[in-house]
């Protein structure tokens, strides 16, 4: 007999959260920032103040997360 796995999906509306209720370390911020805005009007201004909390983080990470990132804001094909 297979294995079923017993799990529950979770699911967070992040726009019932302020920015500053959105805490943790800054991968973990500027992820769910990025999840929080990526569908609004407002996502492009958010942008600079998500790509600030990266600063903070390893050059090897920064270099990981550039091109999906850069994808994202649209500023490569």
């Amino acid at each position: 007999m297979r294995h079923i796995p017993n799990f529950q999906l979770v699911l967070i509306d992040l726009s019932r959260f302020s920015d500053a209720e959105i805490q943790g370390e800054a991968l973990l911020r500027a992820s769910l920032l990025l999840f929080k805005y990526v569908f609004t009007p407002e996502y492009r201004d958010r942008l600079p103040g998500i790509f600030a909390l990266l600063k903070s983080l390893s050059i090897a990470v920064q270099s990981a997360l550039f091109v999906p990132l850069a994808r994202i804001s649209g500023k490569t094909g």
